[in-house]
C-alpha cells in the first residue's frame, strides 16, 4: 500500500473510531497496526506494539479541544403511559374544616311518657310583703254573711283592710285597728291632724287623708306610727294606692294629687285635673278611676303618666267606686242606684236601682258580688256583679257610709251609729 493509500485508511479508521471513545481518550494519541498484507487494522492499547515482521503501526495525535456544544435537538415524541405505580400509605390527616351552617329542624318527636313527680323542695324564705298590686286592687273573694257589730268607734269615716286587720279613720283625730278575725280592738291611734276621711293600705302603711287640712297622713301598721305628712289639693276625699303612688281625690279644686308611696314627694305629672268635685278614687290594675259627685262623671287617667283616657257620664251624685276584676262600679248617691262601666274603654254597661230613699254612699266588690251602703235607710245591699240582680239587703247600724271586704267579710262602718257591721 503507498503513502496516500494508508493515510486514506488512516482518515477512515480515525472517523469510525474517534466516536467510541471517552472524552479522555480522544486527548490521548491513538496507535495501530496494519497487517502490510490484508491491510487489516488492529487497535494498539496504550503500551503495546505490533510486530515489524508482518505490520507496520499507524499512530494519530491526540484529537484538539472539544468544539462548542451544539443545539439541542426537538424532543422526541411522548412514549407511552407507563402502568399505574402502586397507592402510597395514608398521608395524616389535615385539620378539621369549619363548622356548616345548621341543617333545618327535623320533624317533633312524639311526646314521651310523664316522668315521677320529684321530691317536694325546701321552704322558701319567708315572703317579703304583699304583692302591692294585689292589694292595689283590693283582690277579693266570696263573703260570708255573719251580722256582727262593733261598737266603740267615733263617727268613722273611712274603712280599708291590711291582709290581717281592719283600719278605720275616725273624725275624732284618730284611726282605729280592729282585728279582723274577731273584732278585737287593739288601739286607736292619732293622725296629728282634724278631720281622718279616706283611708288606704299600701302593702306597709296606710294613707289617710285630712279634707279640713288638705293633707294626707303616712302611719306604720305595724304600730301606728306616724311616718310623714304630705300637702295634697284643697279637701281630699277618697284615697288609693296604685301599686306605687298614692292618689287623692280633692273634692275643693277638682283634681287628683299623686305622691310617691315611698317618699311622699308628689310626681312629676302631679296635680291632674278632673270632673267637678272628685269624691272617690280607684285603681283597675293600669288606671285610675275618679267619681266626680257634682259633674255626675268619670274620669279615667292612665296611672302611670297622669295622661286623661276619658270622661264618662254616670248617673247623678257619684260618690264612691268599686272595681270587679273588668268593670267600674260607681255609687249613685242623688240617683238610688249603681252604675256599671267597662273599665277596657268606659261604655256603660248599665243602671241598677237599689230602693228608693237609700242613698247609696259605699260600694265594695267581693269576688262575686258588689255591697253598697244605703246611707239613708241604715242598709247595705248585695247586687250580683254578672247582671245587677239584688240578692238581698241587710241591716245595718245609723247611717253606714263606707264598706271594705276583708277576703271573708264584708265591713261596714256606721257613721251616725259610732259602730262597724261585719257581713
Amino acid at each position: 500500500m503507498n503513502a496516500a493509500g494508508r493515510l486514506l485508511l488512516a482518515a477512515i479508521v480515525g472517523m469510525a473510531l474517534i466516536p467510541t471513545f471517552s472524552r479522555e481518550s480522544r486527548a490521548q494519541s491513538i496507535s495501530a497496526c496494519v497487517n502490510n498484507k490484508t491491510g487489516a487494522v488492529t487497535i494498539l492499547p496504550a503500551g503495546k506494539t505490533c510486530s515489524t515482521k508482518t505490520s507496520h503501526v499507524v499512530a494519530w495525535p491526540a484529537g484538539g479541544p472539544t468544539g462548542p456544544t451544539g443545539p439541542t435537538g426537538s424532543t422526541g415524541p411522548t412514549g407511552p403511559t407507563g402502568p399505574t405505580g402502586s397507592t402510597g400509605p395514608t398521608g395524616p390527616t389535615g385539620p378539621t374544616g369549619p363548622t356548616g351552617s345548621t341543617g333545618p329542624t327535623g320533624l317533633s318527636g312524639a311526646t314521651g311518657p310523664t316522668g315521677p313527680t320529684g321530691p317536694t323542695g325546701p321552704t322558701g324564705p319567708p315572703s317579703a310583703g304583699q304583692n302591692p298590686f294585689q292589694v292595689a286592687i283590693l283582690k277579693s273573694y266570696p263573703a260570708n254573711q255573719t251580722g256582727i257589730n262593733f261598737t266603740g268607734i267615733s263617727s268613722p269615716q273611712g274603712i280599708a283592710f291590711d291582709g290581717a286587720n281592719i283600719w278605720v279613720s275616725n273624725f275624732n283625730f284618730v284611726v282605729t285597728e280592729l282585728r279582723a278575725s274577731d273584732g278585737t280592738n287593739l288601739g286607736s291611734f292619732p293622725t296629728g291632724t282634724n278631720n281622718p276621711y279616706g283611708i288606704a293600705y299600701d302593702g306597709a302603711n296606710i294613707w289617710v287623708t285630712d279634707f279640713a287640712a288638705s293633707k294626707v297622713v303616712k302611719m306604720r301598721t305595724s304600730d301606728g306610727t306616724v311616718l310623714g305628712t304630705f300637702n295634697t289639693g284643697d279637701t281630699p276625699r277618697g284615697v288609693a294606692f296604685d301599686g306605687v303612688n298614692i292618689w287623692t281625690a280633692n273634692s275643693g279644686d277638682d283634681t287628683v294629687t299623686v305622691l310617691n308611696a315611698a317618699t311622699g314627694a308628689p310626681t312629676g305629672f302631679s296635680p291632674v285635673s278632673v270632673g267637678s268635685t272628685p269624691f272617690d278614687v280607684k285603681f283597675d290594675g293600669s288606671n285610675v278611676w275618679v267619681a266626680n259627685q257634682d259633674g255626675d262623671t268619670v274620669t279615667k287617667v292612665r296611672a302611670s303618666d297622669g295622661q286623661v283616657l276619658g270622661t264618662f257620664n254616670t248617673d247623678p251624685g257619684p260618690t264612691s267606686l268599686a272595681f270587679d276584676g273588668a268593670n267600674i262600679w260607681t255609687a249613685n248617691f242623688s240617683d238610688d242606684s249603681v252604675t256599671k262601666f267597662r273599665a277596657s274603654d268606659g261604655t256603660k254597661l248599665g243602671r241598677f236601682g237599689v230602693g228608693a230613699g237609700s242613698g247609696p254612699q259605699g260600694i265594695v266588690f267581693d269576688g262575686s258580688n258588689i255591697w253598697v251602703t244605703g246611707s239613708s235607710n241604715s242598709s247595705v245591699i248585695k247586687l250580683r256583679a254578672s247582671d245587677g240582680t239584688i240578692l238581698g239587703t241587710f241591716g245595718t247600724g245609723a247611717r253606714p257610709f263606707a264598706a271594705a271586704f276583708d277576703g271573708a267579710n264584708i265591713w261596714v262602718i256606721n257613721q251616725n251609729g259610732n259602730s262597724v257591721s261585719k257581713f
